[in-house]
């Protein structure tokens, strides 16, 4: 069930049209080679698209919520009342395609040079009551922007959020960005981030996946500049039958460039976890740097995780690694926490704490504890503040 194409400007007409060609009642199931590990053919006649959506959209720049289009060096529109933009073809993926034809919340957000040295913050908070809702932007970072944004997202059970955001950063930007959901149990997140980076610039980013039934985000990342670095790190816990999927690729584009992928999967009960991860270096470029590895922790005996890291080297010059491990909590460490006196649930904690906790690496002392402590308190409630201390 598609909802009918809402009215747009010029700009967005020509590739709402294709979305809609794209993604008008063809659904990906996982005979799909890019959804082999979630199957999305359930939205199909699924309730969430049923229901009339409600939410809403925040932006916070430095704790302080933007009321105006401008404010120090951020500038903040409506996406749809732009009057043109770049977005991705709808092409890319089901997803996107299907957030290009329905969204109407969204920002088109201009960081321009910082007037300091330290990190600024921009937060995007996302709420959805109930049913199907599209959420998209697209911020560019000027020369000299040094910002983190954080999107945070918040769904009840009768919910569903399609969410895409592309970053766009220029020469010498800067851009640090963490995503993280805090949905009901029922609920369901699609979703992708798409980034450019030009010469020197600089992106980093924790994507975190907890609470509702599915969760799915693609990252496509395109080093097109020199001496331009790309560091992603992503996290899944999954509890009881919950499922999570990370795509991810990174392509480098350019010589004298620098990759990192480190991915922790968590699942334990019936829950299960995918990770798929590309880097690709296309010919004719040297001086490559990429490294790509996929942890997952199976808490118990039918949890289940995927993994597939792949390297696609084009040119000789480069020095690429990848890897994956898949594995259960160590029986001797927790042999060796409780012969000093600790119970054996707490050191069956501490140990995926500990597994949690090496992901989590934000450059801003108040969000790494904030995130931190709130993704601990989620995962073992009443047990969270031991596990802080011993950690």
């Amino acid at each position: 069930m598609i909802a009918e194409k809402p009215s747009t400007g010029s700009w967005l007409k020509a590739k709402r049209e294709l979305a809609y060609l794209l993604s008008h009642n063809t659904y990906p199931t996982n005979k799909d080679e890019d959804f082999r590990y979630t199957d999305l053919s359930f939205l199909h006649d699924e309730k969430f698209i049923k229901l009339t959506s409600k939410a809403s959209l925040q932006a916070f720049w430095n704790e302080q919520e933007i009321k105006s289009k401008s404010i120090d060096s951020c500038t903040i529109s409506n996406l749809l009342e732009t009057d043109s933009a770049e977005i991705i073809e709808s092409n890319r993926d089901f997803v996107v395609s299907r957030n290009t034809l329905n969204f109407e919340l969204g920002y088109h957000i201009r960081l321009n040079k910082n007037n300091n040295e330290d990190w600024q913050v921009l937060k995007l908070k996302h709420s959805s009551e109930q049913g199907e809702t599209f959420f998209r932007h697209l911020i560019e970072a000027e020369t000299g922007s040094k910002v983190i944004v954080v999107e945070e997202f918040q769904a009840e059970n009768q919910a569903l959020i399609n969410s895409i955001t592309e970053f766009k950063l220029s020469q010498g930007a800067q851009i640090f960005y963490i995503r993280r959901q805090e949905q009901k149990p029922e609920s369901i997140h699609l979703g992708g981030v798409f980034a450019t980076l030009a010469e020197n610039a600089d992106f980093g980013s924790v994507l975190l996946q907890s609470g509702g039934k599915l969760s799915r985000i693609t990252g496509e990342f395109s080093i097109d500049g020199k001496q331009a670095n790309c560091s992603l790190k992503g996290l899944a816990t999954m509890d009881k039958t919950r499922h999570s999927d990370f795509t991810v690729s990174v392509r480098h584009m350019a010589s004298n460039t620098t990759s990192s992928q480190t991915f922790h999967n968590l699942a334990d009960d019936n829950s299960s976890v995918a990770f798929t991860g590309l880097v690709h270096v296309c010919e004719g470029i040297s001086g490559i740097e990429a490294d790509q590895m996929n942890r997952s922790l199976l808490a118990s005996h039918d949890a289940i995780a995927y993994s597939r890291p792949q390297l696609d080297i084009l040119s000789d010059d480069v020095k690429c690694s990848h890897g994956s491990t898949t594995g259960r909590p160590d029986d001797d460490a927790i042999f060796y926490m409780r012969s000093r006196g600790i119970t054996e649930k707490i050191a069956r904690e501490l140990q995926k704490a500990a597994f949690i906790k090496a992901v989590i690496q934000i450059p801003h002392a108040g969000l790494q504890k904030e995130i931190t402590d709130s993704i601990l308190h989620d995962n073992f409630q009443k047990d969270a503040e031991i596990l802080l201390e011993m950690l």
